[in-house]
């Protein structure tokens, strides 16, 4: 067909034949891009998205409860309880005129805190044996867990149509994560008090790659599902100390380097509708999201006594975002 207009608006020169000709033939064998949503503009978006997550973190064991010097069989484990807390992310992008490629770049901030209490007779899990006479009838404790989330991406993509009411945006880029995470113990006796503080620090930098769909309801409504996955290479920092009273009774350090993978889902809706003749744009989402970033808690566990050759070993527990998040996006 699309030959078959080509060659007849060289022989009778018809300007609009030529046109849809032209264009037609644009697209055989290529997918049309969906973006971007305002014509005639500076092809640049920015959005702002608030962020209500729940973060959770494996083995965050502060104390045992129900704790019986002769029998160490009957216990109850108390972990710190996570907690709801509000966050931000930022972006910015570009659509590349050239064949409609877009750079997209997002930081990502939350800043969390959770904490449980605990009364009765209990056991300290963040205690050395060797002390133990120190603490010998622990009344209550309490468990302080303050992780905060930075992060930085950036990426490049095309969103284009496959058929009419289907878009997909493959995309690949860079991952920036600095996860700060501080717990503080504490440990009450009649007459002592213990303090426990702990660091497990982390920044890594690697790869990222994702593929972003929406599925159109009508012209403006859309469902969308989008799932990236990140390989960083980074940095632990990981310290415990710790005070009885005034006393400083330990201090332990360690750094070293590894790699780690990062998993993002999100799933929602959306609305698009532009205005002025197409010049801006108005996106507004709603939606669920998931990260999981596996073995972050490397915090150095005591096991029993306090030689350093063998006392201690890491916690290797994941850490997990999840909740629900708001956007608004502008596109000029």
């Amino acid at each position: 067909m699309t030959t078959k207009l080509i060659t007849i608006c060289a022989v009778l020169a018809i300007p609009s034949l030529c046109t849809a000709a032209e264009t037609e033939s644009q697209y055989i064998g290529y997918n049309p891009p969906s973006r971007p949503l305002a014509k005639d503009g500076y092809n640049l978006w920015v959005r702002g998205d608030a962020l209500y997550w729940r973060a959770t973190e494996d083995n965050l064991i502060y104390a045992y409860t129900n704790h019986n010097p002769s029998d160490s069989t009957n216990r109850t484990i108390k972990s710190i309880d996570p907690s709801w807390d509000w966050g931000f992310r930022l972006g910015a992008g570009y659509a590349i005129p050239r064949d409609n490629w877009d750079l997209a770049f997002y930081w990502t901030h939350q800043n969390a805190s959770a904490e449980s209490h605990a009364d009765g007779n209990i056991a300290p899990v963040w205690w050395l044996a060797t002390y133990s006479a120190y603490l010998p009838e622990i009344t209550s404790a309490n468990g302080h867990w303050t992780p905060e989330l930075n992060q930085l991406d950036l990426s490049l993509g095309r969103d284009y149509y496959v058929g009419t009411w289907l878009t997909l945006r493959p995309n690949v880029g860079l991952r920036s994560t600095w996860i700060d995470q501080a717990i503080h113990v504490r440990y009450k006796t009649p007459t002592e008090d213990a303090r426990i503080h702990l660091k497990n620090n982390f920044w890594g930098f690697g790869f990222l790659g994702g593929l972003d769909t929406k599925w159109l309801i009508t012209k403006d409504w859309h469902l969308f599902a989008n799932g990236s996955y990140a390989i960083v290479y980074g940095n632990f920092d990981i310290g415990f100390n710790g005070h009885l009273d005034n006393n400083h009774f330990i201090n332990i350090n360690n750094d070293f380097h590894a790699g780690r993978s990062i998993l993002d889902l999100q799933a929602g809706f959306e609305w698009a509708h532009t205005f002025f003749k197409e010049r801006i744009a108005f996106v507004f989402r709603a939606g669920y999201e998931y990260h999981l970033y596996p073995a972050q808690n490397q915090l150095p566990l005591p096991t029993g006594n306090d030689t350093f050759s063998n006392s201690f070993t890491s916690l290797d527990g994941d850490l997990a975002y999840q909740g629900l998040f708001v956007s608004g996006q502008f596109d000029f």
